[in-house]
C-alpha cells in the first residue's frame, strides 16, 4: 500500500452512465389486411436473450467511487489532569501522556456528500484536503491538518460550528496510507444536494467523539 507524506498545520481555506438497454431486434411485420388473404403473413421474429445478462439502466442514480484511506500512527498528547488553560507539557510533564493512534477516513459516504474530516479517535479529528485523481486513479491528498476540535464561531451574524485546533501545545499530524475503494450507487440529485446539506449540518451538528469549544 502507497502512504503519502502529507503534513500541514492549518487546513486550506478551500478545504470545501446509465448502461445502455439492449434493444430487442424485431424484424418488420408486414400486415398487408386489405391484400390477398391467402397472403402468408410473416411471423416476428424475436432474437433469444436467454443465458445474458445486462447491466441495470438506474434511472436518476449517479455510480462515484468511495476511497477508504487510514492516518498513519503517530502520537497525540492527551492531558491528565484538571486545569489545562493554566498547564502545559514542557512546564508539567506528569500531567500529560502520550498516545499512538490512527484514523480511518473515507471521500464520500453511502448517501454521496463529500467528506473532509477523519474519523474522531482520542478526542479530536484532522481536516483532510483532497481532490478528484485523474483517469479513474485515486483521490489526491493534499494535506491533513493537526488535531482539531469544533468550535463556536460567528458567521454572517450566525453562530455556526468550524473545525479548530484542539489545543495550543499538540500539533501532531499524520502520513496517510490508501487502503481501497468501493463503488456506490446514489440519487444523482443527491451528490450535488449532499454538498450543501452536509455543509449546513457541520454548522450546527458536533462531530461524535470530539468536545466542543465555546
Amino acid at each position: 500500500m502507497a502512504t503519502q507524506k502529507t503534513i500541514t498545520r492549518k487546513p486550506s481555506a478551500n478545504a470545501v452512465k446509465a448502461s445502455r438497454t439492449p434493444k430487442t431486434e424485431i424484424d418488420d411485420l408486414d400486415l398487408d389486411l386489405e391484400g390477398d388473404a391467402d397472403q402468408e403473413v410473416k411471423e416476428p421474429v424475436v432474437k433469444s436473450l436467454a443465458g445474458q445478462s445486462f447491466e441495470r439502466n438506474m434511472s436518476g442514480t449517479k455510480k462515484i467511487f468511495t476511497d477508504l484511506f487510514k492516518l498513519t500512527v503517530a502520537k497525540v498528547i492527551k492531558y491528565e489532569g484538571w486545569d489545562e488553560q493554566n498547564e502545559h507539557p514542557d512546564e508539567h510533564p506528569s500531567k500529560f501522556s502520550h498516545w499512538e493512534h490512527t484514523h480511518p477516513f473515507r471521500t464520500y459516504d453511502k448517501k454521496g456528500a463529500r467528506i473532509t474530516t477523519s474519523t474522531p479517535i482520542g478526542g479530536h479529528f484532522h481536516v483532510v484536503e483532497w481532490e478528484d485523481g485523474e483517469d479513474g486513479k485515486t483521490p489526491i491528498i493534499k494535506s491533513v491538518s493537526g488535531p482539531m476540535v469544533m468550535g463556536k464561531k460567528r458567521i454572517k451574524g450566525k453562530i455556526v460550528q468550524v473545525p479548530v485546533p484542539a489545543n495550543d501545545y499538540d500539533d501532531h499530524t499524520h502520513d496517510i496510507e490508501y487502503i481501497r475503494s468501493s463503488e456506490i450507487v446514489v440519487q444523482a440529485t443527491n451528490v450535488e444536494a449532499a454538498k450543501v446539506i452536509a455543509w449546513e449540518a457541520n454548522k450546527t451538528a458536533p462531530i461524535p467523539g470530539v468536545q466542543e469549544r465555546g
